[in-house]
């Protein structure tokens, strides 16, 4: 699961499919496949799913905004900016997936070559891993 805090905002992707749910306690996170569950002390308010905000921002156009004030008068580049600076992705990031993801667990090998190739494959599975699919995150205001 991505977690990171902006601000007064938590934004939230899961791996998979799971409960989550606000409570007095916090942010309660459960995922019935691998029965894991995780409580997320604090105090928060859903705001939206990550495409609804993208689709808000885009259409005010920094005009104003309808879900939450996030980022509003800075607007939505500004929000992806911010995600950026803390080593996250909105959407997509700059490496090109390789043909070679499958090979990871080779990696080393020996053949120059090769492992160049592998190298670049480890940097695109990492870039996966922080970067933020908006129709699956979950913005959450801290309160």
């Amino acid at each position: 699961m991505k977690i990171l805090q902006l601000n007064k905002y938590l934004i939230i992707e899961p791996e998979t499919p799971v409960y989550l749910t606000v409570s007095e306690s916090g942010l309660f996170y459960a995922d019935p496949e691998t029965d894991k569950s995780e409580l997320i002390e604090g105090k928060f308010k859903f705001i939206c799913m990550g495409n609804e905000f993208e689709k808000d921002q885009k259409a005010t156009k920094n005009d104003g905004c309808v879900l939450g004030q996030i980022f509003c008068k800075l607007g939505f580049d500004a929000f992806v900016g911010e995600i950026e600076k803390e080593g996250y992705f909105w959407k997509d990031h700059h490496i090109e997936k390789p043909h070679n993801v499958g090979l990871l667990h080779l990696y080393p090998t020996g053949d120059a070559l090769m492992d160049k190739s592998l190298e670049i494959a480890i940097l695109w599975k990492e870039a996966e891993s922080k970067t933020f699919n908006p129709s699956k995150t979950r913005i959450y205001e801290i309160l």
